[in-house]
């Protein structure tokens, strides 16, 4: 029996079954070069597992050859002086508190309040557990660990006895990789509620190099509120982080390990050492025994006579030739290429650069240390911040106000480092005529100098009181010379 189609249908409701072909290997060329299986890329093999098994099995053993570069590898520690430097910089990146009023306006009591509470809590001894730490050395910390090691862990604890807010930077290494346990959603020691929002930390009380015997470590479960995991996720779902220097370790062990045999056989080259040989091979009798070895002294200018039949075979290495210097700068492009850095800044190198090409260079890394300040505030300034503003409302530290003036309270700015101008007189100029023309404004300019307008401007008011105190007149307004050419007729 047959059912009634609707007209609209040509399809007939029956089944039809059509016997499975065999697919036909694809024997054309494909789509992408990557893609090609030859005898030049068999050797090339991909890998399909995610990023958190690839971290979760060679995280641990990248950490700690990272650690061992930054103890031995110049090169290594130059990097990691750089991120210091330029992220985080001599003040480290201030914090400016932009409190208003139901108005709108600025409530100039309570910024002074929490900028003189937060003046006293970064100085050295009061921001951390031990006591040895300022605010500043925290930053540097931060950013030495994460490049390093990858990730940054550090507890922020309320503190009863000093009524404030106390941080304890903890060694990564107590937070294992190793610890996963599906059925309670723990992932690498962390624990996950179902939108994969961490909800707690399970933290070894010891690192795991100083357990001996009956002394065993435990792990701790801290909620994730308590617990700052700072690290740069490049990956969607990635849990953990990588040293920055991952990609670049491998020169960097070879580059030195090459360094240092060239510097031996140079070495030896300039000892002009040799070997004595005889027809019977009975050998040089020498002049003394160390360890069963006989040996000759050779001291300069001095000459002696060899027995009958014995032979002098001078060794005399050339390397390293020529070819060294243009070898090591070739490897040292790649490498900085991978920590992201300018080949002259890493290699301290200035040799045979112009003004053009370093400009271009600095403009370069400067943008991604700017990369770097920005995710150090949000990471972990802010976070720091809101934590330390909550423990002091709790602790009754900020006078008449409570937990219900939080949100007021938590508007503040970061001010990170700036840098010098490149050609001082052209970007200066470029900046007036960007306020000119209103495509920048003076809060701009002043905060890409690493300064804040507040401070500049209270310091030229500050000047212009001491100039009309001592009736002192520098400048006349208008006669400014900048941006014209002096060689120029009117």
């Amino acid at each position: 029996m047959r059912l009634r189609i609707p007209f609209f249908s040509k399809r007939t409701v029956e089944p039809e079954t059509e016997p499975l072909k065999r697919k036909e290997p694809y024997m054309g060329k494909r789509g992408f070069s990557a893609a090609e299986l030859n005898r030049l890329t068999s050797g090339w093999v991909g890998t399909h597992a995610s990023k958190n098994q690839q971290i979760e099995q060679g995280s641990v053993l990248i950490r700690r050859r990272a650690r061992q570069l930054s103890n031995d590898n110049d090169y290594v520690r130059r990097y990691l002086s750089m991120v210091k430097a330029n992220v985080v910089g001599t003040n480290g990146i201030v914090m400016q508190s932009k409190i208003k009023t139901t108005n709108g306006k600025p409530d100039e009591a309570a910024i002074k309040l929490i900028e003189r509470r937060w003046r006293e809590w970064v100085k050295w001894g009061n921001c951390t557990i031990d006591g040895h730490l300022s605010w500043v050395d925290v930053q540097n910390m931060v950013m030495e660990t994460v490049a390093r090691d990858g990730e940054m862990l550090m507890l922020m604890l309320p503190d009863r006895a000093s009524r404030s807010l106390r941080l304890q930077p903890i060694d990564i290494d107590r937070l294992e990789t190793e610890h996963t346990d599906y059925n309670r959603n723990i992932r690498m020691s962390i624990e996950y509620n179902d939108r994969r929002q961490p909800i707690a930390y399970w933290i070894l009380t010891k690192h795991p190099a100083d357990q001996h015997g009956y002394i065993r470590s435990e792990r701790k479960r801290y909620p994730a509120d308590m617990v700052i995991h700072a690290y740069r996720a490049e990956h969607p779902e990635q849990e953990r982080g990588i040293s920055w220097m991952a990609s670049s370790m491998t020169r960097l062990n070879m580059l030195g390990g090459f360094e240092e045999a060239a510097l031996v056989n140079a070495r030896i080259g300039a000892s002009k050492m040799g070997f004595f040989t005889s027809p019977d091979g009975e050998g040089y009798s020498g002049d003394a025994t160390v360890n069963g070895q006989m040996i000759s002294e050779a001291e300069p200018g001095h000459f002696e006579q060899l027995p009958d039949g014995v032979a002098f075979t001078p060794f005399d290495p050339q390397y390293p030739s020529n070819e060294f210097q243009p070898f090591m700068k070739t490897v040292l492009r790649g490498i900085a290429s991978g920590l992201n850095v300018s080949y002259n800044g890493l290699a301290s190198d200035l040799e045979g650069v112009n003004f053009s090409s370093i400009r271009s260079g600095v403009i370069d890394e400067r943008d991604q240390w700017r990369s770097n300040q920005r995710w150090l505030i949000d990471s972990v300034m802010q976070r720091v911040f809101s934590k330390w503003l909550d423990t002091e409302l709790l602790f009754g530290g900020l006078g008449g106000y409570d937990v219900r003036d939080f949100d007021r309270l938590n508007a503040v700015t970061w001010q990170p480092r700036g840098w010098a101008w490149v050609d001082p007189q052209k970007d200066i100029n470029a900046s007036i005529l960007a306020i000119d023309n209103g495509l920048k404004t003076r809060a701009d300019v002043i905060a890409e100098s690493g300064k804040d307008i507040d401070e500049v401007f209270e310091q030229l008011q500050q000047e212009q009181e001491l100039l009309e105190k001592y009736k002192l007149k520098l400048k006349q307004e208008g006669n400014s010379n900048a941006g014209t050419n002096p060689n120029e007729k009117d």
